[in-house]
């Protein structure tokens, strides 16, 4: 699996800027490949110098949140790297929201308002696996419950996470009225699908300068 860090901005008005990605993925022939070779903690000291030499110029973060089936990998990058990761969530009631399918409806309803802008110049990799997100080719065969394709779907992974962390801190930035949406996912190919169709201009146009722009 390779290894993610995205970076993320959310805003007063809870939006979330993705504006930065480091990732052992690679795009070759239209598919997604792993460079081998790096430990975890090399990984980590790629992380702190990408984040000191990119868009946040070493600015300090508020939190990192990390899968929690990495708890080695989480050890290792705050023991020598001094990235504390967070792989739980602030209460026990919300684990619930480590659920895929709950997660994906988070991250589409801020793609469906507006609220999740990538700059796809330093994302290319995140921007390459929203537009493939995918669920089985037969929709017809699952149920509520299946999760997505286990592909192209690391950034994705990660993104989910950040998102729902983020929610957990602040969940007056949840309270907004959700829809049911059950119905409207068992007839759907792509998880993200209906958001996307709005969405992929703003997500694949969007550039550094622009985010820069409305921060």
């Amino acid at each position: 699996n390779p290894f993610v860090c995205l970076w993320l901005q959310f805003t007063q008005g809870d939006t979330c800027y993705v504006i930065d990605e480091y990732t052992t993925a690679v795009i070759r022939d239209g598919r997604e490949e792993v460079l081998q070779g790096l430990t975890t903690q090399e990984n980590g000291e790629e992380v702190l110098l990408q984040h000191a030499q990119g868009p946040c110029q070493g600015a300090a973060w508020e939190w990192a949140v990390a899968d929690r089936s990495g708890a080695d990998e989480i050890r290792t990058l705050q023991r020598h790297c001094g990235i504390r990761a967070i792989y739980r969530h602030v209460t026990p009631s919300n684990r619930r929201e480590l659920e895929v399918p709950a997660g994906i409806r988070r991250v589409r309803r801020f793609l469906r308002e507006g609220r999740l802008i990538v700059d796809s110049e330093r994302c290319p990799i995140t921007t390459f696996e929203l537009n493939r997100y995918r669920y089985p080719d037969k929709p017809e065969d699952r149920n509520a419950n299946e999760v997505p394709l286990k592909a192209n779907d690391h950034c994705m992974d990660a993104l989910r996470y950040g998102i729902i962390y983020y929610l957990a801190r602040n969940p007056q930035a949840d309270s907004r009225r959700e829809e049911d949406e059950e119905e409207q996912e068992a007839r759907m190919v792509t998880p993200l699908r209906s958001a996307q169709d709005e969405a992929q201009p703003r997500v694949m146009q969007t550039g550094q300068d622009r985010i820069a722009n409305r921060l």
